[in-house]
Protein backbone atom coordinates (compact mmCIF):
# COMPACT_ATOMS: atom_id res chain seq x y z
CA UNK A 1 0.00 0.00 0.00
CA UNK A 2 1.04 3.60 -0.59
CA UNK A 3 0.77 6.57 1.78
CA UNK A 4 0.27 10.24 0.90
CA UNK A 5 3.97 10.91 1.38
CA UNK A 6 5.19 7.99 -0.67
CA UNK A 7 5.57 8.03 -4.44
CA UNK A 8 3.95 5.18 -6.32
CA UNK A 9 6.05 2.09 -7.06
CA UNK A 10 7.22 1.77 -10.66
CA UNK A 11 5.12 -1.32 -11.37
CA UNK A 12 1.96 0.45 -10.16
CA UNK A 13 2.75 3.52 -12.25
CA UNK A 14 3.36 1.43 -15.36
CA UNK A 15 0.11 -0.47 -14.82
CA UNK A 16 -1.78 2.81 -14.33
CA UNK A 17 -0.33 4.27 -17.52
CA UNK A 18 -1.14 1.10 -19.49
CA UNK A 19 -4.73 1.21 -18.28
CA UNK A 20 -5.16 4.94 -18.96
CA UNK A 21 -3.86 4.45 -22.49
CA UNK A 22 -5.52 1.15 -23.41
CA UNK A 23 -8.50 0.27 -21.21
CA UNK A 24 -11.73 2.18 -21.87
CA UNK A 25 -13.52 0.65 -18.86
CA UNK A 26 -10.70 1.68 -16.51
CA UNK A 27 -10.58 5.17 -18.07
CA UNK A 28 -14.31 5.58 -17.40
CA UNK A 29 -13.91 4.33 -13.83
CA UNK A 30 -10.87 6.56 -13.24
CA UNK A 31 -12.63 9.61 -14.64
CA UNK A 32 -15.69 9.02 -12.46
CA UNK A 33 -13.77 8.20 -9.28
CA UNK A 34 -9.94 8.27 -9.39
CA UNK A 35 -9.67 7.20 -5.75
CA UNK A 36 -11.73 4.06 -6.27
CA UNK A 37 -10.01 3.20 -9.55
CA UNK A 38 -6.59 3.57 -7.95
CA UNK A 39 -7.65 1.33 -5.08
CA UNK A 40 -8.04 -1.47 -7.63
CA UNK A 41 -4.29 -1.09 -8.25
CA UNK A 42 -3.44 -1.35 -4.55
CA UNK A 43 -3.08 2.38 -3.88
CA UNK A 44 -4.49 3.05 -0.42
CA UNK A 45 -7.05 5.74 0.37
CA UNK A 46 -4.55 7.96 2.20
CA UNK A 47 -2.61 8.44 -1.04
CA UNK A 48 -5.73 9.51 -2.91
CA UNK A 49 -7.64 11.53 -0.35
CA UNK A 50 -6.91 14.77 -2.22
CA UNK A 51 -8.10 13.40 -5.56
CA UNK A 52 -10.85 15.36 -7.24
CA UNK A 53 -13.67 12.89 -7.77
CA UNK A 54 -14.80 12.99 -10.53
CA UNK A 55 -12.30 14.54 -12.95
CA UNK A 56 -13.73 17.27 -15.12
CA UNK A 57 -12.39 15.73 -18.34
CA UNK A 58 -9.86 12.90 -18.40
CA UNK A 59 -6.88 13.45 -20.69
CA UNK A 60 -7.08 11.61 -23.98
CA UNK A 61 -5.24 8.40 -24.68
CA UNK A 62 -3.00 10.38 -27.01
CA UNK A 63 -2.13 12.87 -24.25
CA UNK A 64 -1.22 10.02 -21.92
CA UNK A 65 0.88 8.37 -24.64
CA UNK A 66 2.74 11.62 -25.32
CA UNK A 67 3.33 12.33 -21.61
CA UNK A 68 3.76 8.77 -20.39
CA UNK A 69 7.44 9.06 -19.49
CA UNK A 70 7.10 12.46 -17.78
CA UNK A 71 3.97 11.50 -15.90
CA UNK A 72 5.45 8.17 -14.81
CA UNK A 73 8.55 9.93 -13.52
CA UNK A 74 6.40 12.47 -11.68
CA UNK A 75 4.33 9.78 -9.99
CA UNK A 76 7.44 7.84 -8.95
CA UNK A 77 9.21 10.89 -7.48
CA UNK A 78 6.46 13.06 -6.04
CA UNK A 79 3.60 12.42 -3.69
CA UNK A 80 1.23 11.21 -6.36
CA UNK A 81 -2.23 12.66 -6.03
CA UNK A 82 -2.16 15.96 -4.23
CA UNK A 83 -2.93 17.64 -7.55
CA UNK A 84 -4.78 15.52 -10.08
CA UNK A 85 -4.58 18.09 -12.86
CA UNK A 86 -1.91 15.82 -14.36
CA UNK A 87 -4.78 13.64 -15.52
CA UNK A 88 -7.11 16.29 -16.94
CA UNK A 89 -7.44 16.93 -20.66
CA UNK A 90 -5.34 19.84 -21.85
CA UNK A 91 -3.73 20.41 -18.44
CA UNK A 92 -1.35 17.50 -18.02
CA UNK A 93 1.53 18.97 -19.99
CA UNK A 94 1.47 22.34 -18.23
CA UNK A 95 1.22 20.68 -14.80
CA UNK A 96 4.24 18.45 -15.40
CA UNK A 97 6.50 21.28 -16.56
CA UNK A 98 10.14 20.78 -17.42
CA UNK A 99 11.11 19.41 -14.02
CA UNK A 100 8.84 16.36 -14.20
Amino acid sequence: MTSTNTPLPEDTVQRLMDLLINDDAFRAAFSANPSKALATLGVDEEATRDCCDPLTTLATKEEFKALREKLAKHLQVNSPFRVVFCFEAGRASSQLGDDA
